[in-house]
């Protein structure tokens, strides 16, 4: 329903909230099945939208229920990288990576995860100049 909504360009609150109550019966009625979880975490990618601290710990859970899932498992990783929590998302990276059947997709959101490490360093850098020119500066 929210690829409907995103393909529509409906961006009314009210249809969001309904797409995602119907969400909530899902996981309501298996609390253990991923997609729900998943389909949650994803409706804010498709809003274009933050995803919340809720939707967050959904993909978190729907990751540890079902790791073996390339789609769930890409969007954690770069869930992560957004985050600024590195470490793991390259750790989790590098493992796909070593994937014989998706080696190749892998090393991709590698060198994406990489790059977002690296802008973020950058961005960093960049605001720190300016405190620290001005802290040189002052008598």
């Amino acid at each position: 329903a929210y690829h409907r909504l995103a393909a529509a360009g409906d961006d009314s609150p009210e249809s969001w909230r309904a797409v995602r109550a119907l969400l909530v019966k899902a996981n309501a009625a298996d609390t253990e099945d991923p997609l729900p979880l998943f389909n949650w975490y994803e409706s804010y990618r498709y809003q274009r939208r933050a995803p919340t601290k809720t939707a967050r710990d959904a993909l978190a859970k729907a990751f540890a229920l079902q790791p073996e899932a390339t789609e769930v498992r890409v969007a954690y990783i770069i869930d992560l990288a957004r985050n600024r929590e590195y470490e793991p998302a390259l750790a989790m990276a590098r493992l796909l990576a070593q994937d014989p059947h998706r080696g190749e997709y892998g090393q991709q959101i590698l060198r994406q995860v990489e790059l977002m490490r690296e802008i973020a360093a950058k961005a960093a850098a960049a605001e720190d100049k300016p405190a620290t020119a001005a802290a040189a500066k002052a008598p």
